[in-house]
């Protein structure tokens, strides 16, 4: 007998062994990943988060970021439906692998709500829409959708000790303690909460590779726990790395990468699926930063208007011509955000670099992150 755990029909295992690929062009995972974007009506403005990257991590034990990663975030963000009932599930979930997870009903209640906010998202939308289109099984009908998804990120199996100690969603967002290590974690509003929360548990160490503030690879400490190189967007909803990890998953899981562009930065996901008991899983999957170039990952902010130029001044009677007065300096570019914080860019290091309040710039062709 199938034991279900809650109403909407979602069980822990699987109908099918084997989880059914779903048949997508490169350029049509592209365009997939864009439309998810533009359909994202909780992702952040640029002007209401704020990342500090600090130093570059060189390996060792040294700290070449003593601040914190994540600077500031407007409270209204992390409010939103697929934020909350992300962070609202997270303390449920035992961290430590090889030993069982409890699965109370208060935990269920929680996965169902986080579901839902997701499933009722615009990303989630694209999806759906493509998976009907194709004709993918999963899309057969929206009990099957939400019993699908539901065993793909909660679906129980063991890391360690033959335990039901894992599923995807506790490895790729909130992450686990393995070996002294910390394994998974690919989200920045869980990292966001753990470093800014009232424990502060997290520790940024330094970035490894950063792409503006879209996506970027770290060296962090969750407690005693050392995270080597963690990858993970930047500035994205929980309901968006869900439909887009999805997809990936979906489309390109093994030794394929899923190649995506989001704001104009290449971002390749990777995943690899785990069969137990004759049973497909999501092992992990997590975004990397793609190839860099010099005109990615950034866009221009608006130019500057110049000031009008000064007339020339009225000719004297009798006298040589005046000479016209020189014109005005363009008038600066006042820099208006949430929080005193501004963005320089430099070319050479593709570095944002915080500078005081109340700085202007002058320059007309200031560049800003996505």
């Amino acid at each position: 007998m199938r034991l279900c755990v809650f109403v909407l029909s979602l069980c822990y295992h699987h109908g099918n062994a084997v989880i059914p690929a779903l048949d997508l062009t490169d350029a049509e995972i592209k365009d997939l990943a864009q439309r998810m974007r533009d359909a994202d009506a909780e992702k952040p403005k640029f002007c209401e988060f704020y990342v500090d990257f600090q130093g570059h991590f060189d390996g060792g034990d040294t700290d070449y970021a003593p601040k914190p990663l994540f600077k500031w975030t407007r409270p209204s963000i992390l409010s939103q439906p697929s934020y909350k009932a992300l962070l609202d599930l997270a303390p449920l979930f035992n961290p430590q692998t090889g030993i069982a997870e409890d699965n109370s009903p208060a935990k269920q209640q929680k996965e169902r709500a986080f579901i839902m906010a997701v499933f009722s998202s615009g990303p989630f939308t694209q999806l759906i829409n493509v998976l009907r289109r194709k004709n993918h099984p999963f899309a057969k009908s929206p009990d099957t959708l939400k019993q699908s998804m539901f065993e793909l990120w909660f679906g129980m199996f063991s890391r360690a000790k033959g335990k039901l100690d894992s599923s995807a969603f506790e490895h790729v967002f909130l992450g686990e303690a393995k070996n002294g290590e910390v394994s998974g974690m690919h989200n920045w509003v869980v990292m966001n909460n753990l470093e800014n929360g009232p424990k502060g548990t997290l520790d940024y160490r330094g970035f490894i590779v950063k792409r503006a503030d879209i996506i970027a690879s770290a060296n962090f400490k969750w407690g005693s726990l050392v995270k080597r190189t963690g990858s993970f967007l930047i500035g994205t909803s929980p309901a968006f790395d869900f439909s887009l990890l999805t997809m990936c998953f979906l489309a390109r899981r093994g030794s394929q990468k899923c190649e995506t562009i989001i704001d104009g930065c290449p971002v390749n996901v990777q995943s690899y699926d785990q069969n137990q008991n004759g049973r497909d899983f999501i092992g992990t999957v997590y975004p990397e930063p793609g190839p860099w170039s010099p005109t990615s990952c950034f866009r221009a902010a608006p130019k500057a208007q110049a000031a009008p130029k000064a007339r020339a001044a009225p000719k004297a009677q009798a006298a040589p011509k005046a000479q016209a007065a020189p014109k005005a300096q363009a008038a600066p570019v006042k820099v208006l955000r949430a929080a005193p914080y501004d963005y320089q860019l430099s070319f050479k290091h593709r570095y944002y670099k915080r500078i005081g309040p109340g700085t202007s710039f002058r320059h007309v062709k200031t560049f800003w992150p996505a």
